[in-house]
């Protein structure tokens, strides 16, 4: 069963040559094949580049997200973090002067939202969160990362309709949001 990742972009002229102003990219595999992985490194890339980026996640908890993105930036072990024996290394590195700068960043350009408990959402009820959280904290996003879109549904429900096609609705959907 394949599960995908959508990726859009509202105002970046070129995403690591890729995403483009007002596109989106859709990122399909198994589970376990490393669409968030790809999706928590895009999002990371662009707001260690001063981009502002909102990442939606449907399935994993903020805490665990953020501890990617952090294992990454900060070259400590995801599996330390995620177990919580890597914090206090997490801690000197954010605090030494090397790392303190692209923490910074982070915490100036990218906003996790834990929409887990939110599911099933309808990409209307998606682009109403989001637009709601940019006015409300002023952060008027370049770059927004949805993973997981099995937990999204299409704005009208089909009885019996299989989950690809769904999926495949929701896609559709987002990308005429997106413009």
């Amino acid at each position: 069963e394949y599960h995908s990742s959508i990726i859009c972009s509202q105002s970046i002229s070129a995403l690591g040559g890729g995403v483009g102003y007002r596109e989106f990219g859709l990122i399909v595999g198994h589970s376990g094949g490393g669409k968030t992985a790809m999706g928590t490194s895009i999002a990371r890339g662009a707001a260690l580049a001063g981009h502002k980026v909102i990442y939606c996640s449907m399935e994993e908890e903020k805490e665990d997200i953020a501890n990617r993105m952090y294992a990454a930036v900060f070259e400590v072990d995801y599996t330390s973090l995620h177990n919580g024996s890597g914090y206090l290394e997490l801690e000197q590195k954010i605090a030494s002067d090397t790392d303190a700068p692209r923490m910074k960043l982070l915490q100036e350009n990218l906003v996790l939202l834990d929409l887990k408990g939110m599911t099933p959402m309808k990409p209307t009820q998606l682009k109403q969160l989001v637009d709601d959280y940019a006015v409300k904290h002023g952060f008027m996003f370049e770059l927004l990362v949805v993973d997981q879109l099995q937990f999204m549904e299409p704005e009208s429900v089909q009885p019996g309709e299989q989950d690809w096609i769904k999926e495949g609705r929701v896609v559709k959907e987002l990308d005429e949001i997106s413009h």
